[in-house]
């Protein structure tokens, strides 16, 4: 199937069921196009996905990755079930990850090409098969070996967050004593970013390698939600109760400055562009420029994925009259994930006592 054809069928999809999904469900239509197409739209850097496979039938999970990324990824099904990663290159299919019968697999993928690759389950059995699949797109990183993945988990107080292994091990938390209004890690995975509401202590910089806290830094207002540029170099801050976005200097943990927009925050999204991020408010969506910092543009339209292209759209018109949206309309609050945000850690601070950090 072509990107027009796969163009044609979502539109097509889009205009006659979308009323069909209401309001806060837009992601069961999301991945309902996903299913019949075979292509995903708003592609995350991580997700965890559970779907049934029927008897004779394949599910696919396509992902554009480009050649100094790698993609963390497990899944497990009730059943032995065939599983490949392939693309496709003219009328060939290629395959980085030959077929195999199993029934779980935990690994990374590092690919070698620039391309669009198909992570791919056939259910040949007489049954159906449940499957519960997980992935983590981030920078290759060196030493990968040496590295184990582990969950960061916010505790049912929300003032801690816990860190397990695959196995659910526990291995320790990071103490941080204040209400969790979100975290995130860099797109390096260097850093663990901790929002908290003692405006005190509202930024909380630790580093991955240690687990040691490197920087707090002080907002007049606690920021709820956060962005990083696309390489990792800034840090934007926002609060949707006030009209200031900060930004911070990732490589000297500072504030550089601040910008006053229109109307408040909802959400932020990094830029597919470096150095610019999108900022969605009540009223329209706004290009702002990470460094120097300025409002770059208003009324911007968002960037929309069919496979290799990207088509820019309004974010009004796409997000309700189709109904399907994009991260700025529907942020996922990941931090809350049951599951935790999965990231590696040095092999030695398996032996570490997390807790003293």
């Amino acid at each position: 199937m072509n990107n027009y054809t796969k163009f044609t069928i979502i539109l097509v999809c889009s205009i006659v069921i979308c009323s069909k999904f209401s309001h806060g469900k837009e992601a069961n239509l999301l991945d309902w196009i996903e299913s019949v197409t075979g292509l995903s739209l708003l592609q995350k850097d991580n997700d965890q996905i559970t779907i049934t496979i029927d008897s004779a039938e394949i599910y696919e999970k396509c992902l554009s990755l480009k050649n100094k990324q790698r993609v963390d990824y497990s899944f497990k099904a009730n059943q032995p079930i065939s599983f490949n990663i392939h693309y496709h290159s003219g009328e060939q299919i290629k395959y980085p990850v030959s077929e195999r019968v199993i029934a779980s697999f935990s690994t990374m993928f590092n690919p070698k090409l620039t391309q669009t690759y198909c992570f791919m389950w056939e259910n040949n059995s007489n049954i159906s098969a449940n499957l519960d699949f997980e992935f983590h797109i981030r920078m290759d990183l060196k030493a990968q070996d040496n590295r184990i993945p582990v969950y960061f988990r916010i505790d049912k107080d929300k003032r801690n967050i816990s860190i397990v292994d695959q196995s659910g091990t526990n291995l320790g938390e990071v103490k941080v004593g204040d209400l969790i209004h979100n975290f995130s890690f860099d797109p390096k995975h260097k850093y663990l970013v901790v929002l908290t509401s003692n405006d005190a202590k509202a930024v909380q910089i630790y580093a991955l390698a240690t687990l040691r806290l490197k920087k707090i830094i002080v907002i007049d207002q606690a920021p709820r939600f956060l962005a990083f540029s696309k390489e990792g170099k800034f840090l934007a801050l926002a609060n949707e109760h006030s009209d200031v976005i900060n930004f911070i200097d990732m490589k000297h943990f500072n504030p550089v400055g601040s910008l006053s927009i229109p109307f408040k925050p909802i959400a932020l999204s990094a830029s597919d562009v470096e150095n610019q991020l999108l900022i969605r408010t009540e009223k329209e969506i706004l290009n702002v420029q990470f460094n120097p910092i300025k409002l770059l543009k208003r009324r911007e339209k968002i960037p929309i994925k069919f496979g290799d292209e990207t088509l820019l759209i309004d974010p009004t018109e796409w997000c309700f009259t189709h109904g399907i949206p994009h991260p700025l309309y529907s942020p996922p609050l990941e931090f809350m994930n049951k599951k935790g945000l999965l990231v590696t850690l040095p092999l030695a601070n398996k032996q570490l006592n997390l807790r003293d950090r």
